[in-house]
């Protein structure tokens, strides 16, 4: 048996109703066959928009943070700050995922600034935690700056790079 070729047709418009004219059909189609254009500009305005509520958002977490820094002990604590880092950080990639019409060098400004000025955010905010617990005398509660800082920053970072690799490997 010898195999069908598949023809490739135009898709016209059959007039179902007889009050479609010929200029409302071609109208029609042409709406169908044009694709949308996105204006770099307002893409571009919207992109420094999210990166803006991502950083105000991370400053309040981090000052929302001092109080758990001053009781809780290390191990829940670590725990509080991916929860709360994730949660972030799925934002920070939602934001900037369903941004049109971005430029690979804004997603790689976008992951190079943000994870940057948050992680900034938790070692400024575990220092000024380690001054408060010294200044009422809690006695060994003391954090590291820098581990939080990182630990923060990472858990950050693995929303936006599980969806570039999975969207990579589909």
């Amino acid at each position: 048996m010898a195999k069908k070729k598949k023809v490739k047709r135009r898709r016209k418009i059959s007039t179902p109703k007889k009050e479609w004219t010929t200029r409302r059909l071609e109208k029609a189609e042409k709406i169908l066959t044009t694709t949308q254009v996105h204006e770099p500009f307002f893409s571009q305005i919207v992109f420094w928009s999210a990166i803006l509520v991502i950083v105000i958002g991370n400053l309040i977490m981090s000052i929302a943070l001092i109080p758990f820094l001053t009781v809780l002990n290390k191990w829940f604590l670590d725990v509080i700050i991916v929860v709360l880092a994730l949660v972030m950080g799925i934002l920070f990639n939602f934001l900037i995922t369903n941004i049109g019409h971005l430029d690979r060098h804004h997603h790689v400004l976008a992951l190079v600034i943000v994870p940057l000025i948050a992680l900034a955010n938790v070692i400024f905010v575990v220092i000024m935690a380690n001054q408060i617990i010294a200044g009422i005398e809690i006695v060994d509660i003391r954090h590291n700056p820098w581990l939080m800082g990182i630990l923060y920053g990472v858990a950050f970072v693995l929303p936006y790079i599980f969806y570039n690799v999975r969207k990579v490997y589909k």
